[in-house]
């Protein structure tokens, strides 16, 4: 599996945990199974922890034109946790890639930062509050 999600209701938020093998098909089906759930709303954020991941140029390329032909209506902030400087690239890569619809896509070292970035508290909003703490959901 490419990755886990789930939505934290206090705070509005679908983290997604994305872990190794990350592969084009195995993230399609967890995105199918996260969007049916419908847990999510128009004032709904997404956080993709990728610290730790190995992701390739390829996944990135086919990625953004998978997910806008399959939900093209599913516009929403996005901001991407990474860990290193290839991670950094890539994830750039996938928020231009994201520009032409309009969807608004940020890559982040700090999960403070990120959670800012989407407009909640981090004081607040902290890993142990979404799951990410000590005590995170691996994938």
């Amino acid at each position: 599996m490419s990755y886990v999600s789930w939505h934290v209701p206090a705070h509005d938020i679908v983290v997604q945990r994305w872990a190794d093998p990350v592969e084009l098909e195995a993230a399609l089906a967890v995105k199918r199974e996260e969007m049916a759930r419908g847990e999510h709303g128009d004032g709904t954020v997404w956080l993709a922890d990728a610290r730790g991941t190995d992701v390739d140029v390829e996944f990135i390329k086919t990625w953004a034109p998978a997910i806008a032909a399959e939900f093209p209506d599913h516009l929403h902030r996005l901001a991407i946790l990474v860990d290193g400087p290839k991670m950094t690239a890539l994830g750039m890569m996938l928020a231009r890639a994201h520009e032409g619809r309009q969807k608004r896509t940020e890559v982040f070292s700090t999960l403070e930062s990120a959670v800012a970035w989407l407009g909640l508290d981090s004081s607040r909003c902290t890993a142990d509050e979404l799951g990410l703490g000590a005590a995170r959901r691996d994938a």
